[in-house]
């Protein structure tokens, strides 16, 4: 009798045995699967660096600061012409909460492999009876995924007048008078390289003298004379005169990547 309760009590003891180890074990495993499966999301899921939107302030009837901006820029010679030549587009993009304005080069390219593009755009570019370039132009731009808001259209001459009425302009050797820059400065690169440097330290000189510009040559009829050449879907004469708008120019910060870039090259030659 005594044999037989001492072997019961070993068989529950054994069963007892197994049957916690069955639960650590199955405890165990589902831990160990967790394990594997958080590690399987952490490789499947690739970490993306986190980009950065500008936010884009819609405007309130409090205010009429205007959000982020897309403009085309157009330089050619000869508006006034049957056949205006293209020289140059670039992208102005414009953030009025900073306020900022970033260039960035569009046509030409110093890229041998977008000869054909370059050509393709000199050879549609025209304007229309309103001076507006014509749909297809816009529809072969659009082609290279450039997107814009507005459009600002300049010849030669008017770049000239620009030029002229600024306190000076530095070119890339030094600052010239206004007077001088219009001498210095010529559309016509035969390099595109050249082309790109030359159109983005213009624009960048004339971003920088804005505050200047809206007080002398935008509100006076020597400008309005010359709208033959130049063009914009936006009212400048208008926008430039009316101080709700122009007053946060003041301070405005004007950036061409493609200069810094260039000079940070030049640099590490």
């Amino acid at each position: 009798m005594k044999s037989e309760k001492a072997l019961r009590i070993f068989f529950l003891c054994i069963g007892v045995i197994f049957i916690v180890a069955v639960i650590s074990i199955s405890v165990y495993s589902l831990e160990l699967l967790r394990g594997a499966e958080t590690q399987a999301l952490a490789i499947s899921a690739p970490q993306f660096p986190a980009i950065e939107f500008p936010v884009i302030q819609t405007p309130t009837s409090q205010t009429t600061e205007i959000p982020q901006q897309n403009i085309l820029i157009v330089f050619a010679e000869g508006l006034d012409q049957d056949q205006p030549l293209l020289k140059g587009i670039w992208l102005g993009i414009f953030q009025a909460s900073k306020p900022q304005v970033i260039f960035l080069p569009v046509f030409p390219t110093p890229n041998p492999s977008n000869e054909y593009e370059d050509r393709s755009l000199v050879a549609l570019f025209n304007i229309q009876s309103t001076g507006e370039p014509v749909a297809e132009f816009y529809n072969y731009v659009q082609h290279k995924d450039i997107h814009w808001d507005h459009v600002v259209v300049f010849d030669d001459q008017a770049l000239a007048l620009l030029m002229k009425e600024t306190n000076g302009l530095d070119l890339g050797e030094g600052k010239l008078s206004g007077a001088s820059s219009v001498t210095e400065f010529s559309l016509g690169q035969q390099d595109a390289q050249a082309a790109q440097i030359a159109q983005g330290l213009l624009l960048r000189g004339l971003c920088q003298e804005t505050d200047h510009l809206v007080q002398s040559i935008f509100p006076s009829e020597q400008f309005l004379s010359i709208s033959t050449h130049w063009y914009s879907d936006l009212d400048l004469p208008n926008m430039l005169t009316n101080p709700e708008l122009t007053d946060p120019l003041a301070g405005l910060s004007c950036e061409v990547p493609l200069l810094k870039e260039i000079s940070m090259n030049s640099l590490e030659e």
